[in-house]
């Protein structure tokens, strides 16, 4: 016989632990990518970086999140199916997941139209060569 309330619980526990870390592979993304710029201007810089740090953690985990929600939650069925509580399911599977979810993040039509748009803008940009300063002839001195 199924217990309900465990039932609820572990569905419960599922969704929490898959939220989290949703949030936490964001916060990773984030925190990487702002901390690597660094910025020096006192106070006021380190309050505007915590602010960009935020935010784009929420975008990013709700990236992440849509990407992955499909194939995670088919591994967390079968898991829970097969009653697999290993570290080395968990860990694979989190690993395909992931990189299911950046292949189809590269191959998306957003992704080709945002190359595109660039690839025709660059191809409509003139390429300058760069000047080379010639150094002035210096002028005969007169007697």
């Amino acid at each position: 016989m199924i217990d309900g309330t465990k039932l609820f619980f572990q569905l419960l526990r599922i969704a929490l632990g898959f939220s989290l870390a949703i949030i936490a592979a964001g916060l990773f993304l984030s925190w990487g990518f702002f901390r690597t710029l660094s910025v020096h201007g006192g106070p006021e810089a380190d309050i505007i970086q915590l602010i960009a740090i935020t935010w784009s953690t929420i975008i990013s985990a709700s990236v992440i999140g849509a990407l992955s929600l499909i194939p995670s939650g088919f591994a967390i069925g079968f898991a829970e199916l097969m009653k697999w509580r290993g570290v080395i399911y968990h860990v694979s599977a989190g690993g395909l997941i992931a990189s299911y979810s950046g292949a189809s993040a590269a191959l998306s039509p957003l992704t080709c139209s945002t190359l595109q748009t660039k690839q025709a803008a660059s191809s409509l940009t003139p390429h300058l060569e760069p000047q080379r300063h010639q150094p002035k002839a210096s002028a005969p001195a007169h007697p």
